[in-house]
């Protein structure tokens, strides 16, 4: 049977990139089969230069999204990938550094939301944007390498993008014991009594 589902009929906001909304890319953001997230993933966006793993030179570019309507609540959810002149995590890196802006008014002013580098595989991170409501918001992945020196590297990509709405602690539940009949004998007993 064919799938119903349909994440954008589901979520504030949704991106896999596998059919790209559209985003306006500078720099070298680009869309590629490069490193894709998983067997399920057509292609993904990344920072870096197209089937190389390298950003070399001094570089910055901005993946922007479209704009959409931000209810009160929600929270952006992503898959990232990195490999960076920075081993591991860090929240506080002077080059290469992965930022990601909001907008609320369709581009003309940003906030800072996040702002990170490193070294790392395909992870689930999430950002609390409940504060930055509006009907004309944008989101912002940007890539800044500050200099030219220690760019031989994958860079950053971004898959499956998802903004919903959020409480915490968020809704937890459980399954019981899954109820059977009871044997077919007692059925029986019970038919017996009525004859």
């Amino acid at each position: 049977a064919n799938s119903l589902s349909n994440p954008d009929n589901t979520f504030i906001f949704f991106e896999n990139f596998d059919n790209p909304k559209s985003w306006s890319l500078s720099g070298k953001w680009h869309y590629t089969t490069y490193g894709v997230s998983s067997p399920a993933s057509v292609q993904i966006l990344r920072y870096g230069d197209p089937n190389t793993n390298s950003y070399s030179g001094t570089n910055s570019g901005d993946a922007i999204s479209p704009s959409f309507s931000l209810p009160p609540g929600a929270r952006l959810f992503y898959l990232d990938r990195s490999a960076t002149e920075y081993s591991g995590f860090t929240s506080s890196p002077s080059y290469d550094k992965e930022e990601i802006y909001i907008s609320r008014d369709g581009g003309v002013t940003w906030t800072r939301i996040s702002l990170y580098s490193g070294t790392w595989s395909w992870t689930e991170r999430s950002i609390d944007i409940s504060s930055y409501t509006g009907s004309n918001v944008k989101i912002r992945f940007r890539f800044d390498t500050v200099d030219g020196l220690y760019n031989s590297y994958y860079g950053w990509a971004i898959d499956r993008i998802i903004i919903r709405k959020y409480t915490s602690p968020e809704p937890t539940f459980t399954l019981g014991s899954e109820e059977l009949p009871k044997p077919f004998t007692a059925w029986a007993n019970v038919t017996k009594s009525f004859n």
